[in-house]
């Protein structure tokens, strides 16, 4: 049975489907393993807030996740996922 898809703020620990970053995310970002995340099911990672997706961010699309940018606030955008 497929898991619907859910979306979150990042949580590194239980990753949601679709992860919206916020300043806070960013930060703890050279700490996240992309090939364990997407093994447990991170399919996209939005960086919120009008920030640019940091270099951190580059390798997560050879483990399979893709990312975007918003301009809109993370708490914003979270809710409306």
């Amino acid at each position: 049975m497929r898991r619907p898809l859910t979306a979150g703020f990042f949580n590194p620990v239980h990753p949601s489907p679709v992860a919206v970053l916020g300043a806070a995310a960013l930060s703890t970002l050279d700490r996240a393993a992309p090939a364990e995340l997407s093994r447990a099911g991170l399919r996209l990672a939005v960086v919120a807030d009008g920030a640019a997706p940091p270099p951190a961010l580059a390798g997560w699309a050879a483990a399979g996740i893709a990312v975007a940018a918003c301009a809109q606030p993370a708490h914003e955008l979270a809710h409306a996922l």
